[in-house]
This record gives C-alpha cells, structure tokens and sequence, in this order.
C-alpha cells in the first residue's frame, strides 16, 4: 500500500556553494547550516503549526528583488523571484500587478490539489508603502495584510530601534532556525 508523503527540497549550484564554503574556511569561520530565504520567512510569519495556515503566499517586496512563496499543508511548495519592484518613488504598481497574476496563474495550475490561495501576507522594505495592501487586495480579490515579523519573539526582546520589522523578516527567521 503507498502513501503520499511531501519533501521539501532546496538546490543550488554545487559550484556556487563550494565556493561559498571555501571562502567561509579561508576566514575561519564554521558554516554550521545553510538555509532557504523561503524557509526563513516562513518561519519568521507564519504561526505553528504550519500545517493549520491556510494556503498563503507571502511576498517580499524587497529592494533588490520581490519573492513570491507559496505555502500550504505545512510546507512550501514553490518560490518565484523577479526583478524588484520597489523603486525609490515606492512600488512599480503594474509590474507588481504583472508578477501577482503570473504567480496566481502558476499555482492555480500547478497546485490546484491544494486549494485556493487564502491570504497573501507582505514583507520587506516595499510593505511599508501606504496602502500597498489595500491596493493588492483589489487587483488579486484575496485578502492581502502585512506580515508581522516579530510574530514568534517576546516583547522584551524586541529593540526600540525596531521600527520597520518586516524589512528584516528573512533575518529575523533565520535567527529563528533551530
């Protein structure tokens, strides 16, 4: 009798990795863990158990690219990065708007076994553009709020200085890696 089980599987090309740990050897210092952005921003804004979230997508709007991630059954199942949408005037609306759908498409495809999208939660520096929720909520029709990255830390460890946490929430969830 079979039974369906999910693996989680990050790559990267070998080369690049090597050279990474070599540099990291010629310095001294000990790789102890190599992580997935995806995994950490999951970690950092997502509740547990993963597995009660509901079919989400977070997306990171961050100045040196936007990251889409799709998460369900505890898991994520599919990230998509393109070329940044935030600009120094704030968000390129319509090439936001242009990865939104390509994704939404993407998954409706290829993960319909899974259900509809239920939420998207946003982070990184472009969350912060007023009203930028709102906005995506009209254009996908999915209920669309910003992420909390200090979901998982106790108030009196959080800095004063914090006051922008979902820029930091890869950070943040990497810091949460156990």
């Amino acid at each position: 009798q079979r039974t369906s089980k999910l693996a989680s599987i990050a790559a990267a090309r070998r080369d690049l990795v090597d050279l990474l740990l070599t540099q990291f050897d010629a310095t001294n210092y000990e790789v102890v863990g190599v992580h997935v952005e995806s995994e950490a921003l999951t970690r950092a804004l997502l509740p547990i158990p993963l597995s009660k979230v509901p079919a989400s997508l977070i997306v990171d709007l961050g100045t040196a690219r936007t990251s889409v991630v799709f998460v369900t059954h505890g898991a994520v199942h599919f990230t998509v990065s393109y070329p940044s949408v935030v600009q120094e005037t704030g968000i390129e609306q319509q090439h936001l708007a242009g990865a939104m759908q390509q994704t939404l498409t993407y998954v409706r495809e290829h993960f319909s076994a899974f259900g509809t999208i239920e939420q998207v939660i946003l982070c990184g520096s472009g969350a912060a553009v007023p009203q930028i929720d709102q906005w995506l909520n009209q254009l996908i029709q999915v209920p669309v709020h910003l992420g909390n990255a200090l979901l998982h830390i106790k108030p009196n460890h959080v800095s004063k200085k914090m006051n922008r946490p979902t820029s930091f929430a890869t950070a943040i969830g990497l810091a949460l890696a156990e």
